[in-house]
């Protein structure tokens, strides 16, 4: 009898371990970001994270990539590691260094049992992280994978890869025409109608003119020049009817 009940409460935990990983739980979030020491931005390499699957009672290792705000996260409660609770320790490995090395455990050091732990980490511009290429993980200088913003607010690992800050605006025939056009509304008292739409199809022009030229893309330039059209049309139209009379004063 002293043999059995040892062996029935271990075959209890195992069932209840089965139970609980089967029921949904909530996520729990393991996040942070990276940068270098000197405070650049840094993306594009692994993070890993390595804890134990309680379903299969073994440690496995999963890893992502540090995105282009410099942000990673997991999120446990999901597959492989559909459980977790208060006590798990957690194994994180930012580069290939020892002292890339981070554990913690959930409930304790600031990682709440009830919501997620955020931990962030910096590494010096020679220390070795892993990136997957197609031709499989190659290990690179975390001063290689600094993150640049470019002129535009757009992100990219190359300053040669922003694209190029236009010149200062030429105006074309249709701005020349948009200003004469509201000089004319004003002079006959109809600012009404230099407001509203027509502006906005003016200004939205403008914006898909200006970015069609910074990407190179023709029919966006051409998308822009029939919005500025359409805000002229609406003012000579306005024009036309003042002229004919049918806006009584």
């Amino acid at each position: 009898m002293k043999k059995i009940i040892p062996l029935l409460v271990v075959f209890l935990f195992l069932f209840s371990l089965t139970v609980i990983a089967d029921a949904p739980i909530p996520p729990y979030a393991v996040d942070g970001k990276a940068s270098l020491e000197t405070g650049e931005c840094i993306a594009g390499f692994n993070v890993y994270l390595e804890t134990i699957n309680y379903k299969t009672l073994q440690f496995e290792e999963i890893s992502t990539v540090v995105n282009q705000n410099c942000e990673y996260q997991f999120s446990l409660g999901n597959p492989p590691f559909v459980m977790w609770m208060e006590g798990m320790e957690i194994h994180l490995r930012f580069c290939t260094a020892d002292k890339c090395k981070k554990t913690i455990k959930i409930g304790q050091g600031g990682c709440e049992k009830g919501g997620g732990c955020t931990v962030n980490f910096e590494l010096s511009p020679t220390d070795k992280v892993t990136k997957t290429t197609e031709d499989g993980d190659e290990e690179v200088s975390a001063g290689d994978t600094i993150i640049y913003v470019c002129w535009d607010g757009s992100k990219v690992s190359d300053t040669d890869d922003c694209p190029e800050k236009p010149k200062d605006e030429e105006k074309d025939i249709y701005d020349y025409l948009y200003i004469l056009a509201g000089v004319i509304l004003s002079a006959l008292g109809l600012t009404g109608f230099i407001k509203g739409l027509v502006p906005y199809w003016y200004n939205r022009g403008v914006k898909l003119i200006r970015e069609g030229k910074v990407y190179k893309d023709k029919e966006m330039i051409e998308q822009g020049k029939k919005c500025k059209a359409r805000a002229i049309k609406m003012m000579t139209t306005a024009m036309r009817k003042a002229a004919e009379g049918k806006y009584g004063k």
